[in-house]
């Protein structure tokens, strides 16, 4: 899918910039480098999309993504034990380090920002995830919790997803000019963009707020807890909501805000290196 820079300046504008500062955006330089993980695993075709679609904006890639699918797993770094096994797997077209890890996607942030996979990333892409992350029923996206928790390192983050189809290269063109205009934010910033499945260069681009559908519920049949997603049709069409955006066939960028209780971002965190004394029999 070829850059329109009809679309992603709407994308500029929607984020909070004017039409003046918008057309002199930066792009992405070889001082960026964006860790590119999710949440269906390393195999995921998603997953390369995301990493070539930012190489060929100019960006520094490090693929690191679960070793298996942890779909729903939303901000968990668990369960881990002490070490966790982690291999190269080269993926065609990219020339950063690519690795398998089995760990679920928060976990793969924090594991990166803290520099346990080489140089540190200066941002994150989660994605491209397979089916749309949309409404409240984002809080248990493990592609939304990887973000999130780049966000709370203070990195700025975005969170693709395609409604459904194949069209990984289009979502994930549209993703990464999403997060090229997060890069120069003064506080880090998350965006969940979802995709609508026959996506091109020139499908609308909607700014949207969170849909109300979307509940997990459960109960005991037999021997067995079973869990069912609810989604209340007409929540799920709320104008101005992710939810209308896909089923008229836009892009839809939300604006998130990741966990509170600290003013403007203004927290201090620091992340070293785990030193690992290696044994000898």
């Amino acid at each position: 899918m070829p850059h329109d820079p009809r679309i992603f300046g709407l994308c500029a504008c929607w984020l909070g910039y004017s039409q003046d500062v918008a057309a002199t955006i930066r792009q992405f330089g070889t001082g960026d480098l964006v860790l590119v993980t999710n949440d269906d695993g390393i195999e995921s075709a998603g997953v390369a999309s995301m990493a070539r679609a930012l190489v060929a904006r100019g960006a520094r890639v490090i693929v690191a993504a679960p070793a298996r699918n942890m779909s729903g797993a939303s901000a968990a770094i668990g369960p881990v034990g002490k070490t966790v096994k982690i291999e190269r797997c080269p993926i065609e077209s990219v020339t950063g380090e690519c690795f398998a890890v089995a760990a679920p996607p928060a976990m793969i942030v924090i594991a990166a920002a803290s520099g346990a996979l080489g140089p540190k990333p200066t941002c994150v892409a989660a994605g491209v995830n397979a089916g749309a992350n949309l409404g409240r029923a984002i809080l248990h996206s493990g592609t939304v919790g990887a973000a999130l928790t780049a966000q709370n390192l203070g990195l700025p983050a975005v969170a693709v997803s395609l409604e459904a189809g194949t069209e990984w290269d289009a979502a994930a063109t549209a993703g990464s000019g999403v997060l090229e205009r997060l890069l120069d934010r003064e506080q880090p910033r998350v965006a969940n963009v979802n995709a609508p499945k026959n996506i091109t260069s020139s499908t609308p681009v909607r700014r949207t707020t969170l849909s109300r559908f979307g509940s997990v519920t459960a109960a005991i049949v037999g021997e067995e807890l079973a869990f069912q997603l609810v989604i209340d049709p007409l929540e799920l069409s709320d104008e101005g909501s992710d939810g209308a955006a896909i089923s008229h066939a836009e892009l839809s960028v939300t604006m998130l805000t990741g966990v509170g209780g600290f003013a403007d971002f203004d927290t201090q965190f620091e992340l070293e290196r785990v030193h690992v004394q290696k044994t000898t029999s």
